[in-house]
C-alpha cells in the first residue's frame, strides 16, 4: 500500500519535481535550497512526510508508514528507490 502510494505521488509530481531540478541548477547560485524543500513538502499527500531531500544527487525521499521511498534525478535519467 504504501509503495503505491508513492507510486501515485511521484506519477502526479514528476514534472514538477524535474521542473525543480531543473531551476535548482540554473539558480544554485542565486537560491536558498530551504525553499525548494518548501515546495515539496507542500505537494506531500497526506500520510507522508519529507524524510530528507539533497542537492546532489537531486533526491527526494519521503516517509510513507514507516517505510522510505526516494526519487533520484539527473540530467539522464529518473530512479525511484526504498531505503532499508
Amino acid at each position: 500500500m504504501s509503495q503505491e502510494k508513492f507510486n501515485v505521488w511521484v506519477n502526479g509530481n514528476l514534472s514538477y519535481l524535474e521542473y525543480l531540478f531543473d531551476r535548482w541548477n540554473e539558480e544554485k547560485q542565486y537560491e536558498d535550497f530551504k525553499d525548494y524543500k518548501k515546495e515539496v513538502v507542500k505537494r506531500l499527500s497526506e500520510g507522508m512526510t519529507l524524510f530528507r531531500m539533497i542537492k546532489k544527487p537531486f533526491e527526494v525521499v519521503v516517509e510513507i508508514d514507516n517505510k522510505k521511498y526516494g526519487i533520484r534525478i539527473n540530467k539522464k535519467d529518473v530512479k525511484t528507490f526504498t531505503l532499508e
